[in-house]
């Protein structure tokens, strides 16, 4: 598969190429979450710049390890291994913008799983 950038014609099968199209679109992607996150404060735009360039890059980043993968081991389509599942589920989550989310979602229960779990062993141990 070839694709003509301004005239040129890169190989999108090799996975430089690959990492060089993910880290511009990421780019794009953190400097347009300002735009559409609209952060208040420097610090919150200059956060949602990064955490949002990361996450999509990573998603570019395992979309090649993906590909180097499936290239050296093959890839049976009826029988995809869980390496490659996860690889590939986490590489969509960060391509499509939602890794970040994803993230700071797993790390928001965990919080509050801790602090149930808190305030449940409070009430045990003050109920003896």
């Amino acid at each position: 598969m070839c694709a003509c950038i301004n005239g040129f014609l890169l190989k999108v099968t090799d996975p430089r190429t690959v990492l060089i199209i993910g880290f511009i679109i990421s780019v794009l992607v953190g400097r347009f979450a300002i735009e559409i996150f609209k952060p208040e404060t420097k610090e919150w735009r200059i956060y949602q710049c990064w955490f949002n360039f990361i996450g999509s890059f990573v998603g570019w980043v395992l979309v090649v390890l993906l590909y180097v993968k499936i290239r050296r081991q093959g890839w049976d389509i009826g029988n995809p291994s869980i390496s490659q599942l996860l690889l590939f589920s986490i590489a969509l989550l960060g391509i499509t913008g939602w890794l970040p989310k994803t993230l700071y979602g797993i790390a928001s229960s965990i919080a509050i799983l801790a602090f149930a779990l808190e305030e449940r062993l409070k009430k045990l141990t003050n109920s003896k």
